[in-house]
């Protein structure tokens, strides 16, 4: 959801690199190594979301059907929106 609160939210929950320019996620990670936090859908109901899906959705918006966000600087602990990307999703085999 696109709102200001929410980008403020999101910022809070970060550490910035003066020399990457990443804004490093300091709260909860996956197994994986990415950042997880929790997003209110407009029906108010709660789920669990990658730092960095939610931050871009925060500041641009939806996310387009086939796409997935990645982080471009490559640290999977960033949420910094100019360091977002949308990229083709990979096609998942049967």
């Amino acid at each position: 959801m696109q709102t200001t609160q929410e980008q403020k939210r999101l910022l809070n929950c970060t550490k910035p690199n003066e020399i990457t320019g990443c804004l490093v996620w300091t709260r909860q990670t996956s197994i994986d190594g990415y950042g997880r936090t929790m997003v209110k859908e407009p029906n108010g109901e709660a789920h669990l979301e990658s730092a960095h899906k939610a931050s871009y959705m925060a500041f641009y918006g939806d996310i387009p059907p086939g796409k997935v966000v990645r982080q471009g600087c490559g640290n999977s602990l960033c949420i910094n929106p100019e360091h977002l990307e949308l990229v083709v999703a990979a096609k998942q085999r049967a």
